[in-house]
């Protein structure tokens, strides 16, 4: 168990040594020249700032945070709504300040659908959405809402082909009028809601930080990036037509395609996934860089992944570079092995420490993920670490 609490408490430092960057202390006299100084976005949003950072009300603004899809069905749900508590809970512990989570749980046969046709919400859990982003604002995180899973998990982007007469299969979702229409509608839906608790509508709500378009959307039936990166344009631009105060983001895992970049990917292979993601981040509709990082999922077995890690994370921010965007490693995790994890999560941390030191625009890290005490881990390789229950919020790896 030593090597369990050794992760925990690397966790806790890496997170408040990157969260320093982002006290006002240290950025009163950083002169930023971002969106809100000029007066184009509402105070206490998260703007983009000097190209390659975030701001909030001219102060540097750096998300240090994680992940959990569970948030909305749980605060959903009466019974097991403290399992949304204790997340945030152990958030404010340890000094986080940016949560990712699912905005969507799409198909009337999932455990508290928000969307159960095309056009057909359930009240109870957009109210839980409510909970979500009041919650949160009430405590000072700022939220990165995803629309959509490319993964079949929590219905995902084959609901919305099983939905449309004229799909027929997943990649169908990018470019069928009916799927597109269902996600622009939903999108719609979402970014117009106004927040039963606090009255607020959610496009001019600063709690949340970023509109994400979908989790790890992949098309691997057009490698060139062709058909994606029209969709990303075409989605993007609709979030900014309804809502142009808050950042918009891909949700990417950030893979390369053909050229110059290609050679940067884990293998040959996620250069056929169609994501291309030095085209989509590209777009001017797209704020920041996202990128995700399951290192023991994507090499052969036997690779240095902390070296991986390394690399990984420098691709990204030489991308940053070249497109002067802000780059958020929004995913990244290794399954529950020992002492080997905390040296893996020493190099992602490390890396970016070193990134942000030295004027990189490695602007924010966010781990999966952060999940209450007696939530299952339900067999997924992935670094989960639990608040406690108790009240005494220390973490712990399990």
């Amino acid at each position: 168990m030593r090597h369990l609490r050794v992760l925990a408490v690397h966790l806790l430092l890496a997170c408040t040594w990157l969260g320093a960057w982002a006290s006002p202390s240290r950025n009163e006299s950083m002169a930023l020249k971002s969106i809100a100084m000029e007066g184009r976005a509402p105070r206490d949003f998260v703007v983009v700032a000097n190209s390659d950072t975030f701001a909030i009300n001219g102060r540097r603004f750096v998300p240090v945070g994680t992940n959990q899809y569970y948030m909305l069905t749980r605060a959903a749900s009466s019974g097991v709504r403290y399992q949304a508590v204790e997340v945030l809970d152990g958030m404010e512990e340890l000094g986080l300040n940016t949560l990712r989570m699912w905005a969507f749980n799409d198909g009337a046969d999932q455990w508290k659908a928000l969307q159960t046709s095309p056009g057909e919400y359930s009240e109870e859990v957009f109210q839980g959405m409510d909970w979500n982003v009041a919650e949160a604002g009430k405590r000072g995180i700022k939220l990165i809402l995803v629309f959509v899973n490319y993964w079949p998990e929590y219905g995902g982007m084959q609901q919305y082909v099983n939905w449309s007469p004229t799909a027929s299969r997943l990649e169908d979702f990018y470019t069928d009028e009916n799927c597109r229409r269902y996600y622009r509608d939903f999108v719609s839906a979402v970014v117009n809601r106004v927040n039963t608790i606090t009255g607020v509508p959610y496009k001019d709500d600063p709690a949340i930080m970023a509109w994400q378009l979908a989790n790890e959307a992949r098309n691997l039936q057009d490698p060139s990036g062709d058909t994606m990166v029209a969709w990303v344009d075409e989605m993007s631009s609709f979030i900014k037509s309804m809502d142009p105060n808050h950042l918009v983001a891909t949700g990417s895992e950030g893979f390369f395609g053909p050229g110059e970049y290609s050679s940067l990917n884990p293998t040959s292979y996620f250069e056929r996934t169609g994501v291309v993601t030095e085209r989509q981040h590209a777009l001017p509709t797209v704020d920041f860089i996202t990128a995700h990082m399951w290192a023991d999922q994507w090499l052969p077995q036997g690779s240095n992944l902390d070296q991986f890690a390394r690399q990984w994370i420098n691709s990204q921010v030489r991308l940053a570079n070249d497109l002067e965007k802000p780059l958020v490693l929004e995913e990244f995790g290794r399954s529950p092995d020992g002492s080997t994890r905390v040296s893996f999560y020493d190099a992602v941390y490390s890396t970016f420490i070193a990134a942000i030191s030295d004027g990189e625009p490695a602007a924010g890290v966010l781990f999966w993920h952060l999940a209450a005490n007696d939530y299952p881990d339900y067999g997924m390789s992935a670094s989960f670490l639990f608040a406690d229950s108790s009240g005494d919020h220390l973490p712990f790896i399990d």
